[in-house]
C-alpha cells in the first residue's frame, strides 16, 4: 500500500501500534552517506497484519505530506523493528528495539545479504542511465520501491525464521547494541576537513561529502573475514591514510580553541596476548624492550635494537615462533596457546573469542592454516576489546565538546575542545588503559599528519 491520505496514513499507525514491523529507509542518493543524504521513501511491512506500506517524503510522485520527525515518533512502538542496516537508520532517528538483519545474517551464518538482488530492474536501469544524477531513487517508479521493500522482507524472514534465538545471545546484543551504536556514533560527528587538500588528493570524491560544513564521513564495515571493521567511503579509506603522502593533512580539529589528540595503544597485540596467559613482566618496561633483552642477550638495548625488537616480535607472533626463540619464556607459551587454539579447531570445529564467545569456525576459513587462524583469533580480540573500550569513552564524552572521530584498530582520533579541561584527556587515557592492562601514547597536532607525541602526561 502506497500512502496516499490521511486515511491510508492512519491506518499505517493504527495497523503498527502493537506489532513488530521491518523499516527499510530507501535513500535520495545512493552514493552519499547516510548522514549527507535525505529519505525519499521508506518501506514497513507489519508482521502481525502481513501488510507492507511505502510512504513517501521526497519523490516526483508524492501524494501525501507528513513530517518526516512526526511520522517516526509516531511509529517508535515497544516492539522489535527489523532493517537492513541499523547504522543507516540511526543517521535518521534512534529507534528502540532495532535488530539489524544483515547483521544477524552475518555473525549467524557468515554470510551477507546482496543487495543487488532485491533491487528491482528498475532500480538496476535508473542507477546505470542516471548515475550522476544526486536525488536518482526521486525517480524510480513507487511501484518499484514497493517491489524493493518486499524482496528485503522475503530474505528478512528466511533469515529470521532460521536465526530467531541468536538474536538472544550475547554475541548478538553486544555487536547490535553496542559495536553498531559505536560505530554510528563516530560516522555521525565526521572530520573536519581541508576539502581544497580533499579535492587535491581525491578528484569526483569529495563532492560526495558535506561541502557546506567541511565534514568527511567515515563509513564503517563489519563485514570482513576477520570481525574487524573496514572504513571506507567512495573511494576514501579513511583508517588507512598514508603517513608520507600528505593525505592526512585532510583532517584538522573543527574548533577554533581545538587540537587533535590521538590515543594510540602500545603494543596492543602482545599485551592482549599477555592477558590471555596472565604472564607478567617485570619492572617497568615495554614488551618490546623485555624480548629484546633476549634477542640481543643485553639489558641495556639502542633505539636501533628497541626497533628492531619491535620488528622481530611482530615477525614471530604473526608468522610462527621460530626455532631458535622458543626457549623464551613467553613466546614458549605463546606458542603453546596458538598450537592449542589450533587443536581445538580441528577437534570441535570452532574457538571462540573471550568476550563475547563468538566463534570462529574452520569452515568459514579459506585455506586455514595454524598462523592464519592466529591471525583472525586475535583480530576479533582486539575489535571485542576496542569496542568494549570504546563504549566506554563515548559515554564519557557525550556531555563534553571533544568528539571521537576515526577508529583504527589500535588507536582513537579525538577531536579536543580546550574548553574540556586539561583532566578530560587524562579521563580519556584512563577509560582507554582500562585498569591499566593496556597502556596508551597521546599526540596532538593541529591537522593529522603533524602529530606530536606527548611525553609527560
Amino acid at each position: 500500500m502506497i500512502i496516499e491520505n490521511q486515511s491510508s496514513y492512519d491506518h499505517l499507525i493504527n495497523d503498527i501500534k502493537n506489532s513488530d514491523y521491518i523499516i527499510l529507509p530507501i535513500l535520495l542518493d545512493k552514493n552519499r552517506h547516510a548522514k549527507n543524504n535525505s529519505i525519499s521513501c521508506i518501506y514497513i511491512y507489519v508482521i502481525k497484519s502481513k501488510i507492507d506500506y511505502l510512504i513517501v517524503f521526497n519523490h516526483n510522485d508524492k501524494l501525501f505530506d507528513i513530517d518526516i520527525k512526526t511520522f517516526f515518533t509516531q511509529i517508535n512502538n515497544d516492539c522489535n523493528k527489523y532493517t537492513l542496516d541499523k547504522k543507516i537508520l540511526n543517521h535518521f532517528y534512534i529507534f528502540n528495539n532495532v535488530i539489524d538483519i544483515n547483521l544477524l545474517y552475518y555473525l549467524a551464518e557468515h554470510n551477507t545479504i546482496n543487495t543487488e538482488n532485491i533491487l528491482t530492474n528498475s532500480h538496476t536501469y535508473f542507477f546505470n542511465k542516471y548515475h550522476s544524477i544526486s536525488d536518482v531513487n526521486k525517480l524510480v517508479p513507487l511501484m518499484k520501491h514497493l517491489e524493493y521493500g518486499t524482496n528485503f522482507t522475503s530474505e528478512c524472514k528466511k533469515i529470521l525464521i532460521k536465526n530467531m534465538d541468536f538474536t538472544k545471545t550475547t554475541i548478538f546484543r553486544f555487536y547490535n547494541n553496542i559495536v553498531i551504536c559505536n560505530l554510528f556514533e563516530i560516522e555521525k560527528n565526521g572530520l573536519y576537513s581541508n576539502f581544497e587538500i580533499v579535492n587535491e588528493l581525491f578528484p569526483d570524491k569529495y563532492k560526495y561529502h558535506d561541502n557546506d560544513k567541511k565534514l568527511l564521513y567515515s563509513n564503517y564495515n563489519l563485514y570482513t573475514s576477520t570481525g574487524r571493521p573496514s572504513n571506507t567511503n567512495n573511494g576514501i579509506n579513511l583508517a588507512a591514510l598514508n603517513k608520507t603522502n600528505g593525505s592526512r593533512s585532510i583532517i584538522k580539529s573543527r574548533f577554533n580553541n581545538g587540537v587533535l589528540l590521538e590515543f594510540d595503544y602500545v603494543a596492543y597485540h602482545p599485551n592482549i596476548i599477555m592477558n590471555m596467559i596472565d604472564y607478567k613482566i617485570p619492572g617497568d618496561i615495554s614488551v618490546y624492550e623485555y624480548l629484546g633483552r633476549f634477542f640481543f642477550g643485553k639489558d641495556i638495548l639502542t633505539p636501533e635494537e628497541l626497533n628492531e625488537s619491535k620488528q622481530i616480535t611482530f615477525r614471530l607472533l604473526y608468522g610462527g615462533i621460530e626455532p631458535a626463540f622458543e626457549n623464551i619464556d613467553l613466546l614458549k607459551q605463546i606458542n603453546k596457546l596458538i598450537h592449542s587454539l589450533w587443536s581445538t579447531m580441528k577437534k570441535q570445529g570452532y574457538i571462540e573469542s573471550l568476550l563475547t564467545k563468538r566463534k570462529i569456525k574452520l569452515c568459514n576459513i579459506d585455506t586455514p592454516s595454524v598462523y592464519k587462524l592466529w591471525n583472525y583469533y586475535i583480530q576479533l580480540l582486539e575489535t571485542e576489546q576496542s569496542m568494549y573500550n570504546m563504549y566506554n569513552l563515548l559515554k564519557y564524552l557525550k556531555p563534553l565538546k571533544s568528539k571521537l572521530i576515526l577508529y583504527t584498530y589500535d588507536s582513537f582520533l579525538i577531536d579536543f575542545n580546550k574548553l574540556d579541561g586539561k583532566e578530560s584527556i587524562h579521563k580519556i587515557k584512563e577509560i582507554l588503559e582500562n585498569n591499566n592492562q593496556f597502556k596508551c601514547s597521546v599526540s596532538y597536532g593541529h591537522s593529522y599528519d603533524k602529530m606530536i607525541k606527548i611525553v609527560n602526561i
